[in-house]
């Protein structure tokens, strides 16, 4: 764009143009015509937005896996960065489609079910029980409030009645289970021949006009990649924090003004009942003779003729609580249904209710201990208000230094020290970095990389426009140094095409020796009277498909045979490994493999088929929702 401008705007239109420009600067500021306000949606699923920063999120969840199942590294031609932040958005696409799912059709979870779940979880447990403590504090620490985290597990706990409904649905039959079982047990005699290419390299040579010829033919193998070398000038908002200062008095009126919405811990009350459930069209009479019999317990257990526990085990219709003596635990605001919270929250320590009604029936409740709501002191939150505060006035304070930046840095477009000077900053230079971009710095951010090969930048040789990173910095680059893809010179990869030459040679010669082997196997010769030195030969016997110390090619290629029939004797083939090393393999016999508990592996394996069943009807129910459902993906924004 930037170019654009510069080439053409020339004579009286371009005083018009750049008159407009300036109009539209000082009404929106310098800052917001370079930059904008980045777009923050990458999909809406029926209405619903998708934002930038969920896909990033499950993006680097997803990757992290990648890189711990691979050793910490991803090969670039296995896994493209754009492949993979499409499976994450293919991911949150049809999440959304589940739940909207499960929203519309009504699924749902009582209050009693959600907070027995909640107490259920080990992570909110100390000393083996429920700590309520612990569960507001893990909570906070991880920016939710009890409400919201709630809410996430009648969603979640909605979702899975859903999968467990489709998935627990699917069914197997014998005759699959046993015939899996039987493939699964089968056991192959079989025997292999190494052939080491190794072997062969006495027998290669590789002259000089070899290797010209190989160097000359395949170009593309000795290219060194394109790379550029970056000026940079980069505001960075942690060395602009601690040049802040915070007074007493912003502290004390943002704690003011966030005590009773984030400083208020919610009380909590550990809670009896006795429940008599009734059916959802009960009538006056059923109602009140109901309330009557739980009137007549309260005055029983007011007048200390019965335990509150003895009659909630004996009488209660909740099956969750009435073995524990009606003991809901400790429950906090929000978790019951209304009425019943309602009434529970009124009562003092050790009273008890008069009945009270929801749509499970009518309820006894007893508050048996209460923790009152308590205020944290402003001291003990002064360190987080005050990094609060700070970090909103560095926003504001980069956003100001930016405008700065990307002001200065188009004024003078040839150089990046007027800016630096102005803003107190320093040029910085960056290492090579191709144009598929790098792991480590500022190579690993595709925003700078695709600014670094713009044209305004690669060809023309001016400053970027300003860039911002995910983590919040600014920066605006120049390209240094630019070393196009160029070939190797022949001296110094020769090393490289002799050794490959080599390889190719020897496999080959490997590869034609064991041909011959495996066509004398075909005219009837067995695999032991064809060894000779230098090659190896291994009977490993009857083997099964995961029997190890036996190559995985050489076994998986076993198993894919044919059976051996009377007339041929064994089946037999040749596998080469990327290595270089070829293998001829023979199986002799095929057999049925014992097992000590095949009726248990039998029923292992009518639970994973069904669950494989299950797993696919969920598939193909997430593929029904997409073909209804309205779906609009940002392409560009991936």
């Amino acid at each position: 764009m930037l170019t654009a401008i510069r080439e053409r705007t020339q004579g009286w239109i371009a005083y018009v143009v750049v008159g407009l420009i300036v109009i539209v600067m000082a009404l929106f500021g310098l800052y917001s015509y370079f930059e904008g306000p980045p777009p923050n949606e990458i999909a809406v699923v029926n209405g619903e937005e998708i934002s930038l920063q969920q896909l990033d999120n499950v993006y680097r969840q997803q990757r992290q896996q990648l890189e711990q199942m691979f050793g910490g590294e991803l090969d670039p031609r296995m896994f493209e960065e754009r492949m993979l932040r499409r499976r994450a958005l293919d991911q949150l696409i049809d999440e959304t489609l589940l739940r909207q799912f499960v929203q519309a059709e009504n699924f749902r979870v009582n209050n009693v079910a959600l907070a027995a779940q909640i107490r259920a979880q080990e992570i909110f447990h100390e000393d083996g029980r429920f700590s309520p403590e612990l569960y507001r504090v893990l909570l906070r620490n991880n920016g939710l409030t009890p409400q919201a985290y709630e809410a996430s597990m009648r969603v979640q706990h909605a979702l899975g009645q859903l999968q467990q409904g489709l998935g627990g649905s699917a069914f197997v039959t014998d005759w699959e289970a046993s015939r899996l079982l039987a493939l699964q047990n089968q056991e192959r005699e079989l025997s292999y021949l190494r052939i080491p290419a190794a072997a062969f390299e006495d027998e290669v040579s590789v002259s000089d006009e070899d290797i010209a010829q190989y160097y000359e033919a395949n170009p593309e193998a000795f290219m060194r990649p394109e790379q550029v070398r970056l000026e940079y000038v980069m505001l960075d908002p942690d060395s602009i924090v601690s040049q802040l200062e915070v007074s007493e008095d912003e502290l004390r009126t943002r704690y003011e003004a966030l005590k009773d919405s984030r400083y208020t811990e919610d009380g909590q009350r550990r809670l009896r009942h006795i429940l008599l459930s009734l059916p959802e069209d009960a009538n006056q009479t059923q109602v009140e003779e109901a309330r009557r019999q739980l009137q007549q317990w309260r005055e029983q257990i007011a007048a200390g003729e019965v335990s509150f526990e003895a009659l909630a085990e004996a009488e209660s219709d909740d099956p969750g609580s009435a073995t524990q003596g009606g003991d809901l635990g400790w429950v906090t605001p929000g978790i019951m249904v209304e009425p019943f919270e309602d009434a529970a929250f009124a009562l003092e320590e050790g009273e008890l209710s008069e009945p009270v009604r929801t749509d499970f029936g009518l309820h006894l409740i007893q508050a048996v201990e209460i923790e009152p709501a308590q205020v944290q002191s402003f001291e003990g939150v002064r360190e987080e208000l005050r990094r609060e505060v700070a970090a909103e006035r560095v926003q504001q304070e980069i956003i100001a230094r930016a405008n700065r930046l990307a002001n200065l840095s188009y004024e003078e477009p040839d150089t990046l020290q007027p800016a630096a000077d102005a803003l107190g900053l320093e040029v910085q230079q960056t290492d090579w970095i191709p144009r598929q971009g790098g792991e480590e710095g500022l190579a690993a951010e595709p925003q700078v990389v695709e600014a670094a090969y713009a044209r305004d930048v690669l060809e023309s040789g001016y400053n970027s426009e300003l860039i911002e990173l995910d983590d919040g910095r600014r920066l605006v680059v120049r390209l240094a140094e630019h070393q196009p893809a160029e070939r190797e010179p022949l001296e110094e990869v020769a090393d490289e095409v002799r050794s490959r030459l080599l390889a190719e040679r020897t496999q080959q010669m490997a590869q034609a020796q064991a041909e011959e082997i495996n066509e004398r196997l075909a005219e009837g010769q067995s695999l032991q009277t064809l060894v000779k030195e230098p090659f190896v030969l291994e009977q490993p016997g009857y083997v099964q498909r995961g029997t190890e110390g036996v190559p995985v090619a050489v076994l998986q290629r076993a198993f894919e045979l044919p059976k051996p029939s009377s007339e041929t004797g064994s089946s037999h083939d040749v596998v080469s490994l990327p290595g270089g090393d070829v293998f001829v393999l023979q199986v002799s016999d095929v057999r049925q493999g014992e097992s000590e508990d095949a009726e248990a592996e039998r029923d292992q394996i009518l639970s994973g088929l069904a669950q494989m069943q299950g797993m696919a009807d969920i598939e193909s129910a997430v593929e029904l929702l997409r073909t209804e459902a309205d779906i609009e993906i940002y392409e560009d924004r991936l």
